[in-house]
């Protein structure tokens, strides 16, 4: 890199792609494909410098489950690695498609899901949406509340909560989000809140804790009762009273 350009350079100091050409490179993908920004337009080459997808996008993201997010004209959709078009560009979001194959979408104000052949796997009509990236349940929110669904669509409990807790959890050094990997799921309803299970069942009731936060990556959570604080695990027992 230098003064707003990148190039490439073998092991040998070789110069492969020149400094002054592109704006910025991202490294070499397993594919043998490379992230590029040319002047104010973003697509892929390979190091011999032929154009994969054509600098015609304001934006677009790293291939994810074979698919990448591009921006055009304030819109997005998705091309595949030889630079198709293979889900409309249509939604108000950048996104990605995570490993349970759905994508987290946005459109007219809504919030749905969609899968990597642009089905509506949950439709978009929710006034917010989350996902754990880690796990296989996604949350749906209508009129002030959350409910579970799983990544086939199917609702698994009512919109009944205020709140539904996602958490960090590293994974072989990668960051990535979760309801339940690291322990019990924290919800709130009605100003109380419960610990659930991945099978979203109460294993710590409402109201048996005054305040709880969330697992963390040790899988214990803290939590307090008549103003004094203790320690649970992820079974829910007390391991520091």
């Amino acid at each position: 890199m230098d003064k707003g350009s990148w190039g490439f350079n073998d092991e040998k100091g070789n110069v492969l792609i020149p400094l002054g050409k592109y704006k910025f490179l991202n490294p070499i993908d397993e594919k043998g494909m490379i992230y590029a920004q040319k002047g104010a337009k973003h697509g892929y080459i390979d190091i011999h410098e032929n154009m994969l997808v054509p600098f015609e996008y304001d934006d677009l993201t790293v291939f994810s489950e074979e698919i990448a997010c591009v921006k055009k004209n304030g819109k997005f959709g998705f091309i595949n690695r030889k630079g198709k078009i293979i889900i409309p560009i249509q939604f108000q979001n950048e996104t990605y498609f995570h490993k349970n194959g759905l994508a987290l979408v946005k459109k007219n104000n809504f919030y749905g899901f969609i899968n990597k052949k642009g089905k509506e796997i949950i439709p978009i009509i929710y006034q917010n949406a989350d996902i754990g990236t880690a796990d296989s349940l996604v949350s749906l929110n209508k009129k002030g509340k959350w409910a579970f669904f799983n990544s086939f669509g199917k609702q698994k409990t009512d919109f009944i909560y205020d709140e539904i807790a996602l958490t960090d959890i590293d994974i072989k050094g990668e960051s990535e989000s979760t309801f339940w990997e690291n322990g019990l799921i924290l919800v709130r309803k009605n100003k109380q809140i419960a610990y659930l299970d991945k099978n979203l069942k109460e294993i710590i009731p409402f109201g048996e804790y005054e305040t709880g936060e969330r697992f963390n990556n040790n899988r214990i959570a803290i939590v307090s009762k008549n103003h004094k604080y203790g320690i649970i695990n992820e079974f829910g027992k007390e391991i520091v009273k």
